[in-house]
């Protein structure tokens, strides 16, 4: 029986804590707009937008583990015969449970919403941020593939022309190079071989079933989550000659790259919608993950983020959303100056280069 008590005294903290993170969660990003709204005014709704859809995620997965932690919290007050459940217990799971949205609401209407003064930065260690992105990606990938008939499934593209099976299997060779990457420094073994060109992957899994490819990817995020697990953030954080780091590679490989492959194919079967929301969503996390500091003091991390940000904008570039487009271009460069060479000769961003917003990012 004591030692029932102890394990309900452990749950009851551990639910308290989860509480905590998710109400944390719900501040992060209104006060990331109210910060965003305070240095460019007007300039910077789709980002807040994507801020707060990156939120909702944030939240309703930390409710999805306060729901599970209750679960275990019932079953150690009822092994121990106790009548009143925890007073830290904040949240309605009986008839009429609280929803994500009314939960934001109700924590964004608080006074001290936008005092940013008193709000803590996230605890999270790179391992954690990589845990909880490549969940993400699989997450992303699923709610995507779910969308594809049989038909779709079994297209066969071109070397020229991918099927959506082909992205797939890119992205998934990509995604277990990267494992087999932290394996090799967790064990101390030599690097693995880099994949072979586009054209060679194409042309050697061209054959390949879905069911199989698919397999494949799911497999190659489990062995890089397990990689991860077995790497400390010492390890994943050191950066290489080339001023890259384990961290930064595996954002880019599972979580980034895929990414612009969902939205690119989510446009290619006229879900514009849907390719925005991806992409803003990867903004949202990369803002999330990565404090001031290292967004704007030209690193890597600033590097990565403004990579995100920079695709967000060719995105609206290309649907002919200039306002947006310039925003999100702006932002990019201000995180990383040195994409103002890329962003000059880039086809994507055609549309713009005779407005004097976008000449004005540039100036002589």
């Amino acid at each position: 029986m004591i030692q029932r008590r102890h394990e309900l005294l452990a749950s009851q903290r551990q639910v308290g804590k989860e509480h905590d993170r998710t109400l944390l969660l719900c501040r992060e990003p209104v006060t990331a707009c109210a910060d965003a709204e305070r240095s460019q005014p007007g300039g910077v709704r789709a980002t807040s937008e994507a801020l707060i859809t990156a939120g909702f995620s944030a939240i309703e997965a930390g409710i999805h583990r306060t729901t599970s932690l209750l679960t275990n919290l019932r079953e150690a007050e009822s092994s121990c015969l106790m009548e009143q459940p925890t007073s830290r217990t904040v949240f309605s799971f009986g008839a009429r449970p609280l929803g994500v949205r009314h939960l934001f609401e109700r924590v964004c209407s608080r006074k001290d919403r936008m005092d940013t003064s008193t709000t803590p930065e996230p605890t999270h260690t790179k391992r954690d941020a990589l845990l909880e992105v490549i969940a993400l990606a699989r997450t992303r990938a699923q709610t995507l593939a779910e969308g594809y008939n049989a038909e779709a499934r079994t297209a066969v593209g071109t070397v020229e022309v991918w099927a959506p099976k082909d992205h797939f299997v890119h992205v998934a060779v990509w995604t277990a190079y990267q494992a087999r990457r932290i394996e090799a420094s967790a064990t101390g073994n030599p690097p693995p071989t880099k994949p072979a060109d586009n054209d060679t992957v194409f042309l050697q899994h061209r054959d390949a079933r879905w069911e199989t490819i698919w397999a494949d990817w799911m497999q190659a995020l489990d062995e890089t989550a397990a990689a991860v697990r077995r790497t400390s953030d010492e390890d994943l954080t050191a950066l290489d000659p080339n001023g890259r780091s384990l961290f930064s590679l595996t954002l880019n490989n599972l979580y980034l790259h895929p990414i612009s492959h969902l939205a690119q194919l989510y446009a290619e079967r006229g879900d514009a919608a849907s390719a925005e929301q991806v992409q803003q969503e990867a903004v949202a996390t990369m803002a999330r993950l990565f404090s001031q500091g290292e967004l704007y003091a030209n690193t890597i991390y600033g590097e990565i983020y403004a990579g995100a940000v920079y695709e967000l904008g060719c995105f609206y570039a290309k649907c002919g959303r200039s306002a947006e487009a310039i925003a999100q271009v702006r932002e990019a460069l201000a995180a990383h100056p040195k994409l103002a060479d890329v962003a000059k000769a880039d086809a994507n961003l055609v549309s713009l280069h005779a407005l004097p917003e976008y000449q004005a990012l540039f100036p002589a």
